[in-house]
């Protein structure tokens, strides 16, 4: 039987008293009673021999201490045969408790309601042990309770986190049980939980102010001075910082000093906080103290002075009424605040303005120059002050002259109006007397300058236009730089100007045939003077090359030269001369008033012909040395008139003779024929007249030479083609030797005298520039593809050059060779074939890249062989190889042109790669190490390819073993790798993956939650495992199956109690079979 144990309650120090008989039931198991006599020996002799049987059974008390042995006799009635069993008693001792109470646990009455507080009991456990090992402590709100043990009354089930908030203020017991959980044996005391009152420093009733006389918001404060009103005469220990957070923690590091003046840094104001703490208790509290800096008004400083006139009846005193407060705006604009917030005053003296005795009124105060006033700034709600100052300057104003009147003549754009615009700051110097700092301002009439309003002033004094015809009288005010004015007057007059004829007749134009070149040619310029001068005797003429001449005037042309000037080109074929006309009024600057005429003259310029001229010349194609010149050819036009002149505005012929192309010699000869063919052979002069059609002038001096020579012939064109065996067989550049086509392209002319030379435009060939060297035709480097060169025959016996030519082309064609290249798409190489059936799952298109498939013939090949059929540009992959190796790949592409040129590619890898498969009869993967902490799950697929592997969304690793793998449902997933991740064949995932473990617990209370107890992890290998459940006395109560769902806590259909159950399971692994044993608790 079980051993029979008590706990040593009754204070025997080991004694117990036992009923023995509680033990027959477990004894006698399904024997009955009535047929057998039970009696309990303290020795296996006496029990053999029916002696010192043990009376009192009900109520036995062990013989020795703590543990005794007995000796259980029972024998059937029948027949006397009878067995012996040892039973053990067992007196258990008590824990040990602390009496009558452990030491109070207290708190700060920080938190919540007054006198409560939430306190942490399980860190009262370890002090209550004192280092007993195997016991449990449980508390109770009272001894009572503690003593009752009501299931559900105690605060370990109240409040499982132990953190219990006191029921009782202040100060509650508690009762404290604690329990041996092998034996159940308990002790109980008590612990009083205590919240003590914070400390209560009393708060400065109003904020601790300091005036700032530099208004930067920062002072020093004497905070010892606080102390006494904080504690009011309680016994803690203060401590002042500057954030809550430091006062909280009480850390000294960053206190104030308070045995030293403290220095705010928060301008204006700032909270300071002041620990009180009990040095009893060690509790403390919090409270703020705020600081002020109430900053002075801003002393005034650079205050301007008072500047005022002297406008009283003696201006010349330097002494007036003044009006002080007119600096007030600017005392308050240097205040902080709103004006309504200070009070300004005025003083004769500093001495005054501290003691606050002003001048009354400040509004009209009799002051000399130079004198200084003191002005006063107070805070209206403070009652700081502070004091600047200012100087009064009496200014004296400037004594006027009357200035000359102004004259202008009428000469604006409505001349003779008697209207004028004026600068009236053109006597700005007369009217200060050449002083400076003085500013002059103008108005249209004295009586407006009296009254001085500047709304009133002629707003732009540098054109002024009068306003009454004539003449006008404007007032004029002189203010100092210091403000002062005086007033004078200022007459403005507008001069009539002369009024002559200005649009005279016309001279004539003349052509430039005195000393043509130099466009000077005579005029009489006094044909028109009368017309001019219009009939007014009172004028005069005056003469002037130019407009700016004329009116400055200067470089007057002598009257003497008049009737015979000779004008100059200074304008292109046009000139004028320039005649003033003036009358007998002068203006205000000594000149007279006049009025420019402008008098234009015509000098027209002859054609320019370009002499020497290079020869004309014709080839030809005979040896006559006669041929037909086109005389209207525009090139001709173009090389006789030059770059600047436009052969649309000239009409050129043709003479035989210098006297015939002169029209003011020729005696009737007529001009040659646009196609004119010359008389002497080889070589003949004509001579030239370009007449302008426009003004009519001619230049007749020109002679051109008619040439005659013979012509050069190129045969062609000519042809190569070749594919493109030079260098890099896939630019289309090609190098021949060009020269190879010469005697062909000569046909017969003498290679010595008809030169050939080569270019690679017609227009370089044509113009003899960018010629191609001999050393590069001899190794010609072709453009891409096709090239063009143009080859220039010329007849080096002409005399003149450029000789005579002929061209031709040699036209190259190169043709690439294909350049296959086998790509496929996004780059992947692996074809995926499933590995169980030989599938091609995901096959592979190669691409040989070449454009314009049309034009090519395709033939592809695995290794060496020929695959049928294949003539495509692409080749898709879709058969496996049985063994699982890479395959090469090749194409060959050939030109479908007549050249036929051809291209065999590089070889292109397939590899053969596949998504992993699980093998038959296997779930994929192995658990090791089941029923512990580090079990290890081992993948276990096959397959193509090469393979990573992860557990649930972790990371890929190239291990297909998982170690250390937590208990629950995962899932392996599994990617190929062959073709990179990016392009891996299938992913495969195996679901519900468990590591090998077992529920601790189960409640089969029909709540649908752990109502079933199973082994987890062994689904799949259910008819290899055998899983058996069992009593704590070793009774098997069921077998269930690692597939089914599981134990229901019942045995022959009648639920089981609620107590500790044992199990075996047998498993697979690693080959073998393993047995796992252990408990676990059923609950309800």
């Amino acid at each position: 039987p079980d051993d029979y144990e008590l706990c040593d309650y009754t204070g025997q120090i080991g004694y117990e008293a036992f009923d023995l008989t509680t033990t027959e039931p477990q004894i006698l198991g399904t024997i009955d009673p009535s047929l057998v006599n039970v009696t309990f020996h303290p020795t296996f002799v006496d029990a053999q021999n029916e002696t010192a049987t043990i009376t009192g059974v009900t109520n036995y008390i062990n013989q020795t201490q703590w543990s005794q042995t007995l000796f259980v006799r029972v024998e059937f009635i029948a027949t006397g045969c009878y067995d012996i069993v040892e039973l053990d008693l067992i007196v258990n001792p008590l824990p040990n408790a602390t009496q009558p109470n452990y030491p109070q646990y207290t708190l700060c009455d920080y938190n919540g309601a007054i006198g409560f507080e939430t306190f942490d009991l399980l860190s009262q456990v370890d002090p209550i042990l004192l280092g007993q090992q195997g016991m449990s402590v449980t508390f109770y709100p009272s001894l009572a309770a503690a003593q009752a043990q009501v299931p559900g009354t105690s605060i370990n089930e109240t409040h499982p986190d132990l953190q219990y908030p006191n029921q009782i203020i202040y100060v509650q017991t508690l009762g404290v049980v604690i329990t041996n959980t092998l034996t159940g044996c308990y002790s109980i005391s008590t612990i009083d939980i205590r919240v003590v009152p914070l400390p209560t420093p009393i708060p400065p009733t109003a904020p601790y102010t300091i005036c700032d006389e530099n208004q930067d918001g920062f002072s020093s404060f004497d905070l010892a001075t606080l102390t006494a009103d904080i504690l009011q005469g309680a016994n803690y220990i203060l401590t002042f910082y500057e954030t809550l957070s430091d006062a909280e923690l009480g850390n000294l590091v960053t206190a104030i000093d308070i045995t030293q003046l403290y220095d705010n840094i928060n301008p204006f104001t700032q909270i300071l906080y002041v620990r009180a703490e009990d040095p009893l208790t060690g509790c403390w509290s919090v409270i703020p103290i705020v600081l002020n800096v109430n900053p002075s008004p801003i002393a005034p400083i650079n205050l301007d002075d008072i500047v005022v006139c002297d406008t009283d009846n003696n201006n010349q005193s330097a002494s007036t009424i003044v009006d002080l407060t007119v600096r007030t705006p600017d005392v308050l604009a240097q205040q902080p605040l709103a004006a309504s917030n200070y009070t300004i005053t005025y003083h004769t003296t500093l001495l005054r303005a501290q003691n606050d005795i002003p001048i009354i009124p400040a509004t009209s105060y009799l002051a000399t120059t130079n004198q200084t006033i003191w002005v006063r700034v107070e805070d209206n709600t403070t009652g700081c002050f502070n004091i600047g100052e200012f100087d009064i300057i009496v200014n004296i104003p400037l004594l006027l002259i009357t200035p000359t009147p102004l004259s202008l003549c009428d000469d604006d754009a409505n001349p003779n109006d008697q209207f004028h615009s004026f600068d009236l700051t053109i006597r700005d110097v007369m009217i200060t007397q050449s002083l400076s700092g003085y500013t002059v301002t103008y108005y249209p009439s004295y009586a407006l300058a009296q009254a001085g309003n500047p709304a009133n002033a002629i707003a732009t004094p540098t054109a002024y236009t009068n306003t009454s015809p004539a003449v006008q009288t404007l007032g004029v005010v002189v203010t100092s730089a210091a403000g002062c004015s005086s007033v004078t007057t200022l007459d403005i007059r507008v001069l009539p100007i002369p009024t002559p004829n200005t649009n005279p007749p016309s001279l004539g134009a003349k052509c430039d045939d005195n000393n043509p070149g130099d466009m000077m040619e005579v005029f009489d310029l006094t044909v028109n003077a009368a017309y001019i001068l219009n009939g007014d005797p009172n004028l005069t003429l005056h003469y002037y090359h130019s407009q700016a001449d004329a009116l400055v005037p200067q470089n007057e042309i002598p009257l003497s030269t008049v009737t015979a000037a000779l004008v100059g080109d200074v304008d292109p074929n046009e000139q004028s001369v320039w005649i003033r006309v003036e009358n007998n009024r002068i203006d205000s600057f000594g000149n007279h008033c006049f009025v420019l005429v402008e008098q234009p003259l015509t000098v027209n310029p002859l054609p320019t012909v370009v002499q020497p001229l290079a020869p004309y010349r014709v080839c030809d194609n005979d040896t006559d040395g006669l041929a037909a010149f086109d005389l209207t050819n525009p090139i001709l036009a173009t090389a006789i008139l030059g770059a600047t002149q436009n052969p649309a505005d000239f009409t050129i012929t043709y003479y035989l003779t210098q006297a015939g192309a002169n029209p003011l010699t020729n005696t009737g000869e007529t001009p040659l024929p646009n196609n004119y063919t010359n008389t002497t052979p080889d070589s003949q002069n004509i001579y030239i007249r370009v007449v302008n059609n426009a003004t009519g002038c001619v230049n007749a001096t020109g002679v051109l030479t008619l040439a005659v020579e013979e012509y050069a012939q190129a045969t062609g064109p000519q042809s190569f083609s070749s594919c493109d065996t030079y260098t890099n067989p896939y630019d289309g550049v090609f190098q021949l030797d060009l020269t190879q086509y010469e005697t062909a392209i000569l046909n017969g002319q003498d290679p010595l005298v008809f030169l050939i030379s080569y270019y690679h435009t017609q227009a370089d060939a044509e113009q003899g520039i960018n010629a191609i060297t001999l050393a590069e035709a001899q190794a010609y480097i072709t453009q891409p593809d096709t090239d063009q060169i143009w080859v220039k025959v010329e007849n080096s016996s002409n005399s003149i050059t450029p000789f005579c030519y002929a061209l031709t082309t040699i036209d190259i064609e190169i043709e690439r060779y294909p350049n296959p290249i086998i790509t496929t798409p996004n780059g992947v190489t692996t074809i995926c074939v499933d590995f169980a059936s030989g599938n091609v799952v995901r096959p592979l298109t190669l691409n040989s890249n070449i454009p314009n498939p049309a034009d090519y013939t395709f033939e592809w090949y695995e290794g060496t062989t020929l695959i049928p059929g294949a003539t495509g540009s692409t080749y898709t992959v879709d058969t496996a190889s049985p063994t699982g190796a890479t395959r090469s790949y090749t194409v060959r592409v050939i030109s479908n042109s007549l050249l036929a040129c051809e291209t065999t590619s590089l070889g292109f890898d397939v590899i053969q790669s596949g998504p992993a498969s699980i093998s038959t009869g296997t779930a994929g993967y192995t658990v090791t190490n089941a029923f512990t902490n580090s079990q290890i799950i081992t993948v276990t697929v096959e397959g193509w390819g090469t393979y990573e592997y992860s557990l649930d969304d972790g990371p890929r690793q190239t291990s297909n073993i998982f170690e250390g793998v937590s208990l629950g449902n995962h899932v392996i997933h599994v990617w190929d790798t062959e073709g990179g991740i990016a392009f891996s064949c299938e992913e495969l995932m195996i679901n519900d993956v468990q590591v090998i473990d077992y529920p601790h617990y189960f409640t089969p209370n029909g709540d649908g939650i752990h109502d079933t107890w199973n082994v987890v992890g062994l689904f799949n290998y259910a008819d290899q495992t055998k899983i058996y459940i069992f009593d704590r006395y070793g009774k098997l109560l069921k077998q269930i199956s690692s597939a089914g769902d599981g134990w229901d806590g019942t045995y022959n259909g009648q639920p089981l109690p609620s107590t500790d159950y044992w199990f075996t399971v047998d498993y697979p692994e690693q080959g073998g079979m393993k047995q796992f044993k252990a408990h676990f608790s059923l609950k309800r």
